[in-house]
């Protein structure tokens, strides 16, 4: 349709219509964005009056915002008046604060050792009745983050809330075991993990009975030693698998003297010595190789490099 008769039909029409939409319907013209911009810009260009159009009116507030101030701080929010939801505190934090605990809770707490330092430095960092609270959730059974979400304690910190309650629960769960007999099964053994074991019971009840904080605490062995003494522990398994002594001369005084010889280089896959492999994954290899002491080892070496590969001394003791 060209523009001068769309104008003259607008002109028309304007006056029964109720929006652009209306008046796009009673022309016949396809609803889109390219009719409404052409019709948008007839009615600017001719000024034409558009005061009986449909206006959207605003929508009533069921329950209209009202300014309240808070029970504990004083300070000044907004909030649905009537709503089920009508809020009393400007925020959880001042909830937590005038949240009622439970006696049991309250009595819980209060069992709480001495030794429980951090939990002392939680109270300190949000208050006693909050902490309070996020026990009385962890003990119902609710989840890390959703004591975090109610308590707004942060989550780290409530994974030390979780494990003091684990371990105070812990008493009731095992007090039926004689706790000097865990003592001395601990200092017998020296593994918390078999202890725990023994008696079916947790590892940090086990910690708390023998008091492993204040246990002095051995030295760590640097990892060169552990490598070298795990290597030497290797090497005896390995050379007991192989008999014990050399296939040539038969010497079998000093370990270090002994030493495996591959008698076909070209099956060689790793070397021995430097492989940090299972003894079980090492055997594969030794099968492949011959017990010798280092003079033997050397001699073997100077055969091969002047007949061309080949050693007297191997094949005597393949024999």
């Amino acid at each position: 349709m060209k523009k001068h008769e769309l104008k003259e039909l607008v002109k028309e029409k304007i006056k029964e219509a109720r929006g652009v939409t209306d008046l796009i319907k009673m022309l016949d013209l396809v609803s889109s964005g390219g009719n409404s911009k052409r019709i948008k810009k007839i009615i600017e260009e001719e000024k034409l009056d558009t005061t009986h159009f449909y206006k959207k009116t605003e929508k009533i507030r069921l329950y209209p915002l009202i300014d309240k101030n808070c029970i504990i701080c004083n300070s000044i929010f907004t909030t649905k008046l009537g709503h089920r939801r009508e809020q009393k505190y400007c925020s959880p934090t001042c909830s937590n604060k005038d949240r009622v605990v439970s006696k049991e809770t309250l009595a819980k707490l209060s069992l709480i050792t001495i030794k429980q330092h951090k939990f002392k430095e939680l109270e300190k960092k949000y208050g006693s009745n909050v902490v309070g609270v996020a026990f009385e959730l962890i003990s119902k059974g609710n989840r890390i983050k959703e004591v975090s979400e109610k308590t707004l304690i942060t989550i780290n910190d409530i994974k030390i809330l979780y494990r003091i309650y684990k371990s105070e629960s812990s008493d009731n769960m095992y007090g039926d075991i004689d706790k000097k007999l865990i003592k001395d099964f601990y200092f017998d053994c020296k593994s918390i993990k078999k202890t725990a074991k023994h008696f079916s019971c947790s590892r940090e009840y086990v910690k708390k009975v023998i008091d492993y904080e204040n246990l002095p605490k051995p030295k760590k062995v640097p990892n060169s030693e552990a490598v070298i003494s795990w290597r030497r522990r290797r090497k005896v398994e390995l050379v007991e698998y192989k008999g014990g002594e050399c296939k040539c001369c038969g010497y079998k005084k000093s370990l270090s003297v002994l030493q495996f010889h591959h008698i076909d280089p070209n099956e060689k896959d790793f070397n021995i010595g430097a492989s940090t492999l299972s003894v079980e994954k090492l055997k594969f290899g030794v099968d492949k190789c011959l017990l010798v002491c280092a003079n033997c080892h050397l001699e073997i070496h100077e055969e091969m490099r002047n007949n061309n590969g080949v050693s007297e001394k191997v094949n005597n003791a393949l024999k």
